[in-house]
């Protein structure tokens, strides 16, 4: 019996669950619409599993990814929809075109610095565009994707909080990741300062005993003199 099942219609639609389990009911249905709410709902419990997986290493992290990507591509194209939008225009087409321009800059061996900035930018800019696309309420009426997705009133605070979160969780990994890069890199040079002070106490070591040898070698060679 599938959660959907086990709660009633009303039970269903409050639980965060049940959006993340309607979109993978859902594998590869490109078409039709997606509230908020069903949307962020799955992103947010998909980053949650996501960042467990990540603690176990080896090959979990990688396989759920993949099993994610074409649930999370259906569901993107969706909200997409929702709003109004194509998800070839807004979606496929600037990630091939943003694809191709990072490919390009790899065959160059990124020595363009200016274009890699500006790829970046870009990357950037349209990742921020679609997050702000994605908050949106959906179109009232009916559109060439389908008819409106009703949302419940009460899904506004907690499509709120729940966006929140979404964007937390990322922040706060890249805060970690930076703190510990920042501590790998605050010991990297205190092992080269060590390995510095090592190098230079050789070095006047080894110059003492040059000193200390070599008027052993001016007497002998004046013996033989």
């Amino acid at each position: 019996m599938s959660l959907g099942d086990e709660l009633s219609k009303d039970e269903a639609a409050e639980n965060i669950l049940y959006a993340f389990t309607k979109a993978f009911r859902n594998y590869f249905n490109f078409k039709g619409r997606t509230c908020r709410y069903d949307y962020w709902g799955f992103g947010l419990v998909n980053s949650i599993i996501a960042i467990l997986f990540g603690f176990m290493g080896g090959a979990i992290p990688s396989a759920y990814s993949l099993l994610t990507f074409i649930p999370g591509l259906a569901v993107f194209s969706r909200r997409l929809h929702d709003t109004g939008r194509s998800f070839l225009k807004w979606g496929i087409i600037p990630w091939g075109l943003l694809f191709i321009a990072s490919l390009m800059l790899g065959l160059l061996g990124f020595h363009k610095e200016e274009l890699t900035i500006i790829v970046a930018l870009l990357v950037v800019v349209y990742v921020i565009t679609l997050l702000v696309i994605c908050c949106q309420k959906g179109e009232s009426e009916s559109n060439e994707y389908g008819e409106p997705v009703i949302e419940d009133k009460k899904h506004d605070e907690k499509v709120k909080w729940i966006i929140f979160f979404f964007i937390l969780i990322p922040v706060l990994g890249v805060i970690t990741r930076g703190v510990a890069g920042y501590d790998r890199a605050m010991q990297r040079m205190k092992n080269q300062q060590i390995q510095s002070e090592i190098n230079i106490n050789q070095k006047q070591e080894a110059n003492v005993q040059d000193n200390e040898s070599k008027p052993k070698v001016d007497m002998v060679s004046e013996e033989v003199m």
